[in-house]
């Protein structure tokens, strides 16, 4: 095969790669894809190398608050290491399903969030927004 031939499908493949990580995702394409009904909500507030561990049993408004906050930024998907917890202040929400499904979502001060060991960056207000949400339910 010659050169001049291979030139269309890396032209294809790095348009790809680049629409793949540069096109918003909303929260339930990315992070939160959920079989089920939210019972319970166990986190932990990792703040200068203190960690706070606590918990809230969740209504169905709540559950609906809760969703406004993760839909509220869009999220795109990055490349790098998914340890950000070691970067100042972070957020680790273990979501309990009715159906006894866990899903594990970090969330750090600067915007990046991590499931499934898939990094997605958003805004930085996510974490102010969902820390100040999560002290008012708890």
């Amino acid at each position: 095969m010659r050169p001049r031939y291979l030139v269309f499908p890396i032209l294809v493949l790095i348009g790809g790669l680049c629409w793949y990580f540069n096109s918003p995702k909303s929260a339930e394409e990315s992070i939160i894809k959920l079989s089920g009904d939210i019972q319970t909500i166990y986190y932990d507030d990792l703040n200068d190398g203190v960690v706070k561990h606590n918990w809230i049993e969740l209504q169905t408004k709540d559950q609906q608050e809760l969703m406004d906050i993760l839909e509220s930024v869009s999220y795109y998907r990055r490349l790098g290491s998914t340890n950000i917890r070691n970067d100042g202040k972070a957020l680790v929400l273990t979501i309990v399903t009715k159906d006894k499904r866990n899903v594990q979502i970090d969330i750090n001060e600067h915007g990046y969030v991590v499931r499934d060991n898939k990094k997605y960056q958003a805004n930085s207000l996510l974490y102010d927004r969902l820390y100040d949400w999560l002290g008012e339910a708890a």
